[in-house]
C-alpha cells in the first residue's frame, strides 16, 4: 500500500504532497502533517516523530524545530506533545480528559485532576480544548475552556501568554509578530 502523504524535496522549499486517484499532488488542505521515522505510518510501536509540516493557505512550512510548535496535537487517534525539554514526544493514544456542559464549561474527567494550560485537554465529541482557567472535577458553571470544533484557528491571551486553538492543535505562541 502506498503512503497517502510524503515530503516533496524536489521543490525549492520542501512541501507536503498526497497520493490520490490521479497520482501525486500538492496538499492544499490546512493542517499539521506528521512524518515518522518510518515514513507517514504510525502504529503503537512505531510512533517516533521525524519531521512535522504545517500547511496554511496552501503553503507548507516545516515546524519540526519552530518556536511556535509547543503544545498538543491530535493525529490519527494519537496525541502528540511538543515541549521545550524533549522536543516532540512519542505519540500516545489520547483519552478523554474533560467532560463538557457546553463549549465553554468543562470539568475534569478524573476525580482530583487539575488541568491547566500545561496539560492535555480533550473531549471525545469536541476535540482539543484550551483551558482558560484551571479545570477540576469541582468546576461547575464556570466558563473555563475553549474548543475550536469548526477547525478554524483562534488566538487567546491567557495569563500574559498567547495561545492558538484549532480542531487539530493547541499551541503556545512564542514568536513575536502580528496575530489576527
Amino acid at each position: 500500500m502506498k503512503q497517502k502523504y510524503t515530503i516533496n524535496n524536489a521543490t525549492k522549499n520542501p512541501s507536503v504532497i498526497e497520493h490520490g486517484e490521479n497520482g501525486w499532488r500538492m496538499v492544499n488542505t490546512d493542517g499539521v502533517y506528521f512524518f515518522f521515522e518510518d515514513g507517514y505510518s504510525i502504529t503503537t510501536t512505531d510512533r517516533r516523530i521525524d519531521r512535522v509540516f504545517e500547511v496554511l493557505d496552501g503553503q507548507s512550512v516545516e515546524i519540526t524545530e519552530d518556536e511556535n510548535r509547543l503544545g498538543y496535537y491530535q493525529f490519527n487517534g494519537i496525541m502528540i506533545e511538543s515541549n521545550t525539554e524533549k522536543g516532540w514526544e512519542d505519540g500516545v493514544v489520547y483519552i478523554e480528559t474533560v467532560e463538557q456542559e457546553d463549549k465553554r464549561k468543562c470539568t475534569s474527567y478524573e476525580f482530583g485532576e487539575i488541568i491547566g494550560n500545561d496539560k492535555f485537554c480533550f473531549n471525545n465529541d469536541l476535540g482539543i480544548c484550551l483551558p482558560k482557567t484551571d479545570i477540576s472535577n469541582e468546576s461547575v458553571n464556570i466558563n473555563n475552556c475553549i474548543f475550536s470544533s469548526d477547525g478554524a484557528v483562534y488566538y487567546f491571551l491567557i495569563d500574559d501568554k498567547l495561545y492558538s486553538i484549532s480542531g487539530q492543535a493547541m499551541k503556545l505562541i512564542k514568536k513575536s509578530g502580528l496575530y489576527i
